[in-house]
Order: structure tokens, then C-alpha cells, then sequence
């Protein structure tokens, strides 16, 4: 429990600096290096049986895992409209919650019978292996879009304006392309790591952000709800181990990863249900408020 609360910390203390790197620099190189932290965190935890190497391996791997808890939800922001996204986040909360319960089943058989370095192993196979499809496949999703098109933060829409400026952008005969759109990248621009400032502003704006958002009641509510998801599934899975391996259970380590399959069922279960209402609801409320 004490080397998982460790783990937890270096996720949460790194949350703010992955969000603002994510900001200013963009997704992608963020991806990439936070994975490269769950290789060495992995490699370091593979290398011996040891308190200090197991402790130093989760501390590290804390770091990796708040690119992929925050920076996923928000790369489903840049790719998807709105009354899109519920499906996207609906199957990214099984991953992260949900499926994390069946891991458990997993890593419980595996170290009853071949020992804890061969979570370490087998979780460095997929590690590589998600680095490498992370580098071919996954482009950076931040980019600049013009301020006139920020309806949903700028005060004065000009949304008559930006009818014009579509229009003119229109293309008017076959083949000729519309003025001022960049052309598509190739697959090999798509696999440059760095591409560019996407802000100028100064680092200590998007250090401090995430908690000046809190002051909004909307986000703090978001926040607030998504958090208590993911504390509820990972403080459970912490807390299983010392219950039922004490007396009066005396569970061994398969024993206790098969209690992962109620949280597993349930939360397939729930999320089916969030996936298949949330994009409708969506569009219902926003025909409510007309349009907005």
C-alpha cells in the first residue's frame, strides 16, 4: 500500500507540469516521453528483487501514468465535436477503470506462479510495443485555430462574419483549393516529435491554470466527479490486498485478483450504458438550449 501511495503521488505532483508542457509544446512529444518513463520505471522494477527497485520503479512509473489519466480526455476534445465525445470518453473510462479490475485478475495468476518481476516482464512487452505504434500512429492532435472561430470563450461572436469568410473559402470549381488551408501532412511530417510553440505564453500561467479553474463551478464539479471515478477504482485496488491477505480471509495473491471481477463486470456494465446515452442526451439538451 505504502509503494502504490507513493506511486499515486508522483502522478498527482506531475499532473500540472504535464499539462502545461501539453500546452505550450503539444501532446505528442508529452505521449512519448511519458511512455519512455514507464520503460525505465519497468526496466528498473524488472532488474531485482528488491524494496528500494520496487519503490523507485512505481515513484517513476507515477510519473508516466498523468499524460495518459488527463492528455487522452483532451485529445478526444481536439478530434471530436461535442455530441461526439461521450462515446470516445465512455470507452476510455472502461480502459483506465473498468479494465484495470481484469488486469488484476491477470497479475494475480501471474505472480502466484512465476513471482512479481514477471508483472515487470510482461508489462515491459507491451510497454515497447505501445511506444513504438504511439511514434507510427499517433500524430500530434493540438493546433492553432483562428480566434474567430473560439465561439464557445469570445464575447462578441461575429458569427455573420464567419458565415463570410466560409463562403469565400468555398471552393468554386473542381480541383482548385480553398484559399489559405494547409495541405494535409504527410505520414512522415506526422512523425516529428517536436512541431512547434503552440502558445507564448508564459509556463507559470498553465502551471497555476488547473487550479484557478477550480474556482469555476462547472469545472470544479467535472473535476471533482471524474476524480472520485478514478480514486475509487484505484484506492480499492490498493486497499484489497491489505484486507484480504490478513486474517480471516488469508487470500493468496490469485484469490485476491479474482475480487477484481465484480468492479470488472459492473463497470462494463455502467460504462455500455454511459456510451450508448451521453452523445444522445447531449444533443437533446443542447435543442433544449437552443443550440448553445
Amino acid at each position: 500500500m505504502l509503494v502504490s501511495g507513493y506511486n499515486l503521488l508522483a502522478a498527482g505532483c506531475s499532473g500540472p507540469i504535464v499539462c502545461a508542457l501539453s500546452r505550450k509544446y503539444g501532446k505528442r512529444p508529452v505521449f512519448l516521453v511519458s511512455t519512455l518513463f514507464g520503460i525505465i520505471g519497468t526496466a528498473i522494477g524488472e532488474a531485482k528483487i528488491s524494496y528500494n527497485y520496487l519503490l523507485t520503479a512505481r515513484i517513476i512509473q507515477g510519473f508516466s501514468t498523468s499524460a495518459f489519466e488527463s492528455l487522452i480526455v483532451a485529445s478526444i476534445g481536439d478530434l471530436y465535436f461535442v455530441h461526439q465525445r461521450g462515446l470516445r470518453i465512455a470507452v476510455i473510462n472502461f480502459i483506465q477503470n473498468s479494465a484495470s479490475s481484469l488486469a488484476s485478475i491477470i497479475c494475480g495468476q501471474v505472480f502466484a506462479n512465476l513471482g512479481w518481476l514477471w508483472l515487470f516482464h510482461m508489462f515491459q512487452i507491451f510497454l515497447v510495443v505501445q511506444f513504438v505504434l504511439m511514434f507510427l500512429f499517433c500524430p500530434e492532435t493540438t493546433y492553432l485555430r483562428d480566434v474567430r472561430y473560439e465561439t464557445d470563450v469570445v464575447a462578441d461572436e461575429k458569427l455573420d462574419e464567419l458565415a463570410r469568410i466560409e463562403e469565400e473559402h468555398r471552393e468554386v470549381e473542381v480541383g482548385m483549393e480553398p484559399a489559405n488551408i494547409p495541405k494535409k501532412k504527410t505520414f512522415v511530417q506526422e512523425l516529428a516529435v517536436y512541431t512547434g510553440v503552440y502558445s507564448q505564453d508564459n509556463m507559470l500561467k498553465y502551471l497555476v491554470g488547473p487550479f484557478i479553474t477550480l474556482l469555476n463551478p462547472a469545472a470544479c464539479y467535472a473535476v471533482i466527479t471524474s476524480g472520485l471515478l478514478n480514486s475509487w477504482y484505484v484506492g480499492s485496488a490498493i486497499i484489497l490486498a491489505g484486507i484480504f491477505s490478513g486474517p480471516p480471509w488469508k487470500f493468496g495473491p490469485a484469490q485476491i485478483g479474482y475480487l477484481g471481477a465484480g468492479p470488472f463486470l459492473g463497470g462494463m456494465i455502467g460504462s455500455i450504458v454511459v456510451a450508448w446515452a451521453s452523445d444522445p442526451v447531449i444533443k437533446y439538451m443542447g435543442k433544449r438550449n437552443k443550440g448553445v
